[in-house]
């Protein structure tokens, strides 16, 4: 299987949105088999169409016919004090597992930076598991910066969220690293896993 012959582009109208979600659902199914609650696995169709119908970009890696991985890309408006700005979400990622290993989700996360950039926006969003390493290395690589830890409702494990962001402040690296470890400790108190 050559990596190079994979193309990774925005979702063609040929793909189903159940197609999506089966990729997706097979990418976490050994995470659902060790008891781990994947939200975004065991989501329904009608709430990726819904997420897909707002302003939102979903990419796929093709290797000629076969859907081999995917990552959303949903654009927010967010207002803080008298600031307006827009926020790129990723999220709804997955690689089929005889495709991982292959930098699909190197390659799809490149592509959602640059379609985020290309917009304009100045802040990325994104979450993952804390066990996660794979996944948490590669957002780390990329900029990304730790600055939430949180136990989400449908999961029944910690996730940590990540943000990117331009800034030249050691002040303000420290004062997040500061912010996240007492988040950390709160959340692991109040919900012993």
């Amino acid at each position: 299987m050559d990596t190079d012959s994979i193309v990774i582009i925005k979702k063609p109208q040929n793909i189903s949105c159940e197609s999506i979600q089966e990729l997706i659902h097979t990418a976490h199914k050994s995470n659902v088999e060790k008891g781990l609650v994947y939200g975004t696995a065991n989501q329904s169709v009608e709430n990726l169409k819904k997420t897909l119908s707002k302003d939102a970009v979903c990419f796929v890696a093709l290797d000629g016919d076969i859907l081999a991985a995917t990552g959303t890309v949903e654009f927010r408006k967010r207002s803080f004090l008298f600031m307006n700005f827009e926020i790129a979400c990723f999220g709804l990622f997955g690689v089929l597992p005889k495709y991982k290993g292959r930098n699909l989700g190197n390659r799809i996360l490149a592509k959602r930076i640059e379609i985020s950039a290309t917009r304009g926006c100045k802040y990325m969003y994104c979450s993952t598991a804390e066990d996660n390493m794979i996944v948490r290395h590669m957002y780390e690589k990329r900029g990304f910066r730790r600055v939430d830890y949180f136990k989400a409702k449908a999961n029944n494990f910690y996730s940590i969220r990540y943000l990117k962001w331009k800034h030249d402040s050691k002040l303000l690296d420290l004062v997040v690293d500061f912010v996240y470890e007492i988040r950390r400790y709160y959340v692991r108190q109040t919900f012993k896993l």
